[in-house]
């Protein structure tokens, strides 16, 4: 059984990951599509900013951080990554997202400018 600290340390070392994949290749942003801004605030709550990745600026579309406000990180986390995989798996860096609601989200972020 894992404790929370080593709960802790497994969320960190995922949270790297991802920034590492982003100091890569700064477009794979897109590949989180719709939860692409919330998580990006949890990376930015973690200690990650600029210095790690360009793409971890300030800029936030605030209505979609607030899609999720009321979702804890246990289960949002999953549901980001998911999509983030299989949108990679698909070569899908599209700008235009499908949306959990069944629309389509335009993804630009402001820190990257693209």
């Amino acid at each position: 059984m894992i404790d929370k600290e080593g709960i802790a340390l497994q969320r960190r070392q995922v949270l790297q990951n991802y920034v590492a994949m982003l100091q890569t290749e700064p477009l794979y942003y897109r590949n989180f599509g719709v939860y692409w801004y919330h998580f990006k605030q949890i990376l930015r709550a973690a200690g990650f900013n600029q210095d790690h990745a360009t793409i971890l600026g300030d800029y936030v579309e605030e209505d979609l951080v607030e899609r999720f406000k009321d979702m804890d990180e246990e289960a949002f986390l999953p549901l980001a990554m998911e999509e983030a995989m299989a949108n990679f798996q698909m070569n899908d860096q599209s700008q235009w997202q499908a949306d959990p609601d069944g629309g389509y989200v335009f993804t630009l972020d402001q820190d990257l400018g693209r």
